[in-house]
């Protein structure tokens, strides 16, 4: 049997298959919506989509023109079934593209609706779709199905041409809403080299196939080249949706990564697509990025130098951030001297400006490029200097001692990063010479612990007086919370709600300082619940674990935490005049060897009329895998059982 007889097989086999796993069985044919499509009120599958995708397609071609000129072209087809209100917003589009070398066309949108048993279909008209230039030679277009309302199907379709060969980057099968069918092809000649990365824990069916292609030339000639085609067909693909305590679940969606490593023609045109890392390392050297950490001081910080470097380097940077407010944004592109002037810049500004005044004062200091976690992780089929978000700083003072510090965040110290930035692979790129990788995941021990001093009263009224210390991470964590409120009266309110407390007075230390500890004190009271002569006391009332957060069975995305810490949490209760102990929690040890979660609770009576209950947990590395997430699950219900411990004191 021919190797084309058996593609052809394999083909119609997933096709055949494709048609009885999709959920709903549509005529991928633009126009060709059923009635059952338009009456359909939910889906079966997940009944809280406000959205469902029926099909989509998307056919990508790289070839040659006439001209002989290589190209990339698009074709997508998208029908989607609006089901709820908040769905109706999906059908807005805004694309992209840059004169004159890229065209958008072909752009079709038609509204189907049903009405008193009456299939009707709105075609938007072109003067409603919109053409905006942006900056320089790149457009936005825009535009939005119209007359949706819920039961609405709507059907779109486009085309996007462009000499861009390199960058088509990523096929995606998976999306926010959930999709019943998804199609994508990829076509190309085979001088063109490819590396292709899969991502996600779906999967699809695919298969290639080899063919030919016809090329008219401009003189007339036709002549046929070999060509690849990648096929992709997925079904009833379940919506990525948000999930607690990930950064970007993005980044796990089923998606085919398409990164051009060299093409050869004929043998004759070469071109090596493939670079280095140091390679990228020179480009951002070129683009002038790295210089601006090296300018001339433009602040004299010579009177701030002392023998202590941790403190050098913090009286630094809080000059600099007096001078010059942090915007919020973090870029690759530093403008020092714009921020300087404007009072006001992005975190890159802000790390250069630091980065000059140490390097003036005998500093040795290189940026770090990284990827936020928000953004996903740095892949090495993916060498580009777009890899990268933003800039901190590697500083090694006159001692040798090397430090990190990310200057513009008030929720950082010396060694101190947030949790965005706790990556495992930054680069340090010096002013000259190779750059190099450092783990920025865990530069520091953070600790958070909590102690509580209770006495309760005959009615069962509890006063008790708490102190929080936050020690690195778990110190920005703390400063960050506080943040949150333009007055310590809301910050009290939340943990009044949160704890089921009344608060009698709170203070603070540290929250407003660049430094790596900060600490909360406050006295409070609460109500234990007594029946006859029994009282039960709740020694925890902040739960530092919620239910909630992991309360679905199964989970598509891993399980992110933004540093490695322990906590403590300590609780000492005077036994009242006239009362003894019923019965104390029970001792627990639990842990999840695989992801590196330990907890203890363990709680004593020393006889007399002192009760002491600790709880420790530690999490030993800052994810959970996909598939270690049932038991982490198991182990951190267990947890949060830990906050219904009970003390029981019996009136003598």
């Amino acid at each position: 049997m021919s190797l084309k007889r058996i593609i052809l097989i394999l083909y119609l086999a997933a096709i055949s298959f494709a048609a009885r796993a999709q959920s709903i069985p549509v005529n991928t044919k633009f126009g060709s919506v059923s009635d059952a499509e338009l009456e359909m009120t939910e889906y079966a599958q997940d009944t809280s989509a406000a959205v469902l995708v029926l099909y989509r397609h998307k056919d990508v071609l790289i070839s040659l023109d006439g001209q002989g000129e290589f190209y990339r072209k698009e074709v997508v087809y998208e029908r989607v079934k609006i089901l709820k209100e908040s769905g109706k917003s999906y059908p807005e589009y805004k694309l992209f593209y840059r004169e004159p070398q890229e065209i958008l066309s072909d752009i079709k949108v038609v509204t189907h609706n049903k009405t008193d048993g009456k299939k009707t279909s709105d075609k938007l008209s072109k003067k409603m779709i919109f053409d905006e230039t942006k900056s320089g030679k790149i457009h936005s277009v825009s535009f939005a199905a119209e007359n949706v309302r819920v039961g609405s199907v709507v059907e779109v379709s486009y085309s996007f041409k462009t000499p861009r060969i390199s960058e088509f980057g990523t096929i995606s099968l998976q999306d926010d809403v959930p999709l019943n069918l998804c199609e994508a092809t990829v076509a190309y000649i085979p001088c063109f080299i490819y590396n292709i990365h899969k991502r996600g824990s779906l999967s699809c069916v695919n298969y290639r196939e080899i063919g030919k292609e016809r090329v008219n030339t401009s003189g007339g000639r036709v002549f046929e080249m070999n060509q690849v085609v990648d096929h992709y067909r997925a079904y009833n693909v379940p919506a990525m949706k948000d999930a607690p305590r990930c950064y970007y679940p993005d980044f796990y969606k089923l998606a085919y990564d398409y990164d051009l490593r060299s093409y050869d023609f004929d043998g004759e045109h070469h071109q090596d697509y493939s670079t280095s890392w140091e390679t990228v390392d020179d480009q951002i050297r070129k683009a002038g990025i790295i210089k601006e950490f090296y300018n001339k001081s433009r602040i004299d910080v010579a009177p701030l130098k002392t023998d202590d470097e941790i403190q050098t380097i913090t009286r630094i940077r809080n000059l600099v951030c007096q001078l010059v407010k942090w915007d919020g944004k973090r870029d690759l592109f530093p403008e020092p001297a714009k921020a300087f002037k404007d009072h006001e810049g992005s975190a890159s500004d802000i790390a250069a400006l630091v980065a000059e005044c140490l390097v003036d004062i005998g500093y040795k200091v290189e940026p770090v490029f990284l990827r936020t976690r928000g953004m996903g992780e740095i892949l090495d089929h993916q060498v580009k200097a777009d890899a990268y978000s933003t800039v901190v700083l590697r500083v090694t003072g006159p001692s040798g001692k090397v430090h990190f510090i990310d200057p513009a965040s008030r929720a950082t110290a010396v060694d101190v990063m947030v949790g965005w930035c706790t990556v495992k692979r930054a680069r340090v790129i010096p002013k000259e010479g190779n750059g190099y990788w450092v783990d920025l995941s865990n530069l520091t021990s953070n600790r958070f612990i909590r102690t509580d001093t209770l006495t309760v009263s005959a009615d069962g009224t509890v006063f008790g007086r708490t102190i929080e210390n936050g020690f690195n991470s778990n110190a920005g964590q703390m400063k960050a919370a506080y943040a949150r409120f333009s007055s310590k009266a809301g910050f009290i309110s939340e943990i009044e709600t949160d704890c089921s407390i009344e608060i009698d007075s709170l203070t603070t230390s540290g929250m407003d300082e660049w430094t790596p500890q900060a600490s909360v004190e406050y006295s409070w009271q609460a109500q234990a619940v007594r029946s006859g002569d029994l009282l039960y006391i709740k020694p925890f009332v902040n739960k530092m674990h919620n239910e909630s957060t992991f309360r679905s069975p199964e989970r598509m995305v891993p399980v992110d935490f933004p540093f490695i810490e322990t906590s403590y949490y300590s609780v000492t209760l005077t036994v009242p005049e006239g009362w003894t102990v019923e019965s104390l929690p029970q001792t627990a040890f639990f842990e999840e060897k695989n992801v590196k979660c330990q907890a203890l609770l363990k709680a004593l009576f020393d006889g007399d009329r002192t009760i002491s209950v600790n709880f420790r947990n530690s999490n030993g590395q800052l994810q959970v895998p996909v598939e270690e997430y049932p038991e982490f699950r198991k182990y951190w219900e267990r947890l949060c059982k830990i906050y219904e411990s009970t003390i029981v004191l019996k009136k003598l």
